[in-house]
């Protein structure tokens, strides 16, 4: 049952993205703690962009702890880095993958890692769109939304 499987990576590439950005976290934040005594600007690049990412996948375990609510300054102030798009998240990471590539070092690891998940942001944008456009397909027509809107009970 290979088609199982496959498809529940697809319906899932979301979440796997998310956790694999978890450890690419990880792994950057200890490569470039590693390599900030031998390489001082490989590992300090490494741990900025361990920041830059602790950040922007941090938004998102922030956003699904119970403590935070619409109306906390967590939310308001990661609302946009929650909302970023999956392409978007690819050039940024793709970027920063570059400079990990510089010097035959432990930070390669950790830009490989950074690659693999724009890859996997590229690949749920991707996926998004189509369950997006499905979905666009399955709305009522324009007249009776814009009916439900003024009345509500009219179309129940």
């Amino acid at each position: 049952m290979p088609s199982q499987d496959s498809n529940f990576f697809w319906r899932h590439i979301g979440i796997c993205a998310r956790i694999f950005g978890l450890l690419t976290v990880v792994a950057l934040w200890g490569t470039g703690i590693a390599e900030v005594g031998d390489h001082l600007g490989v590992g300090a690049y490494t741990i900025c962009a361990g920041i830059v990412m602790t950040i922007i996948e941090g938004s998102w375990v922030l956003q699904k702890c119970a403590c935070c609510n619409a109306e906390s300054c967590i939310y308001k102030t990661y609302f946009f880095l929650v909302n970023l798009r999956g392409w978007i998240k690819f050039i940024l990471y793709a970027l920063m993958s570059i400079v990990c590539f510089i010097e035959t070092t432990w930070c390669i690891v950790g830009g490989v890692m950074l690659d693999v998940d724009a890859v996997f942001y590229l690949l749920s944008s991707f996926v998004s769109k189509k369950e997006g456009d499905a979905a666009a397909k399955d709305e009522s027509k324009p007249e009776e939304k814009r009916a439900s809107l003024r009345d509500p009970n009219a179309l129940v």
